[in-house]
Order: structure tokens, then sequence, then C-alpha cells
């Protein structure tokens, strides 16, 4: 994927797209970001950078209407539990890089 130079702050909050409620279809996200990136060797998932409650209310008027539930991480948190977070593609949006098990990378992290 397309790395940004500019780091993301460590106080962002990470708005995780793909909450269907079903951990299956968050697995196959995942997968399907390998297979696209082999080269990369980590299964990914898209999310978006915001730093407060109105960049969190933007997103999900936008781009993120059409998911019935959405997942609030802090960065620091995923990073902890073994997960890098990568700024990538265009601003605001990150991806969740990772290795091992979906479930416990995400499962483990406090979230909203």
């Amino acid at each position: 994927p397309r790395i940004r130079r500019a780091p993301i702050p460590p106080d962002s909050l990470l708005l995780v797209r793909g909450e269907t409620g079903s951990s299956a279809v968050t697995q196959r996200q995942a997968e399907r970001f390998l297979r696209r990136y082999p080269g990369w060797g980590r299964y990914g998932l898209s999310a978006f950078s915001t730093r407060g409650e109105a960049e969190i209310d933007d997103l999900s008027a936008a781009q993120l209407q059409s998911f019935p539930r959405l997942g609030l991480f802090r960065g620091a948190d995923l990073e902890s539990a073994g997960s890098e977070v990568v700024p990538t593609f265009r601003t605001p949006h990150v991806t969740i890089a990772f290795t091992g098990d979906l479930d416990a990378r995400l499962l483990d992290c406090s979230h909203d």
C-alpha cells in the first residue's frame, strides 16, 4: 500500500471501518488486504485517524454511514496489543497491520 511519510499523532483515535457485528466479515477484510499486498506480509484493516468527536461525526456521516456499528480504538492500545498503525493512502486513512489472529488483536484492545 502507499505509505505516507507524516506520522500519526499519538493521541489519535482510530475509527475502524468494518464493525458489521460479524468477526467472519472482519477476518475476510483482513485476508483480502494480505492477498492484495502479499509483499507486505501482514493482514490489514482500514481505519481512519481522528482527533475528536467532531471528526468522528464527520466520518460517520460521510464515509462510514453504511456500517451498522463503528469501533473506536486508541492507537496506543492497538500498538500495545501487537498491531502496527500505519498511515496509508490519503489522510486520514490508516491501516491496522498485524500478523497472527485478528480476533485476539482487536478483542484484547479496549474500545467503544
